[in-house]
């Protein structure tokens, strides 16, 4: 067989193959085929962005959760009075009875731990009651302006007979000492309105 003979003969054989496939491959197959390739790269770039939706959706519903489960807890609260007054006196009530962890409660919700550790520091240096009796009556405090319409500022003149060593806040847990000399000084306090329980916090 010569060599044209030889080409001839290819040529047919892959014609025939061809065929084979062409037929194989049929216009309905070829649509079919098509749109599977079409949806495989839709859902290629669908799929990152509906997990993104999902995982966007996800952290929504936790914060509404936990935004509702907040809420309660300060509709909940029972830790203060009607007018700040109520308050300043169930707070010293409360220092005089020696319940610290009462004490700390009728602080706004995020002082309250840290007030707590404060009190519970003056018991065991044995200043607690300096501390209470630092606290003059009502009818004493005198109110100031404050930036709040839901909170209350009031101040009263504290007469310090002895010089007495404080600890000034420096900030990342560093303090200063310094020595407060005999004599007048202002102090304040503050109280907040806890508006989902109506009743003052203080802060």
């Amino acid at each position: 067989m010569g060599f044209p003979q030889l080409r001839v003969v290819v040529f047919y054989f892959w014609a025939g193959k061809m065929g084979k496939y062409m037929r194989f491959f049929s216009k309905k197959k070829i649509v079919i085929l098509g749109i599977v390739i079409l949806g495989l790269v839709v859902l290629y770039f669908l799929i990152p962005q509906a997990y993104y939706y999902y995982q966007s959706w996800k952290i929504g519903q936790t914060y509404k959760e936990f935004e509702e489960s907040f809420l309660e807890y300060l509709r909940a609260d029972t830790f203060g009075g009607k007018t700040p007054q109520e308050t300043y006196e169930m707070y010293l009530e409360a220092l005089k009875q020696g319940d610290l962890e009462l004490a700390s409660k009728y602080y706004w919700w995020e002082r309250q731990v840290k007030e707590k550790e404060r009190l519970e520091k003056l018991a065991e240096e044995g200043k607690l009651q300096d501390y209470i009796d630092s606290f003059p009556d009502w009818a004493e405090l005198k109110e100031e302006e404050y930036w709040d319409p839901d909170g209350r500022r009031y101040s009263w003149i504290e007469i310090l007979e002895e010089p007495i060593k404080i600890k000034l806040p420096l900030g990342g847990g560093e303090y200063q000492e310094d020595v407060l000399e005999p004599g007048e000084y202002k102090q304040e306090i503050i109280f907040h309105l806890n508006k989902h329980a109506n009743i003052w916090k203080l802060y």
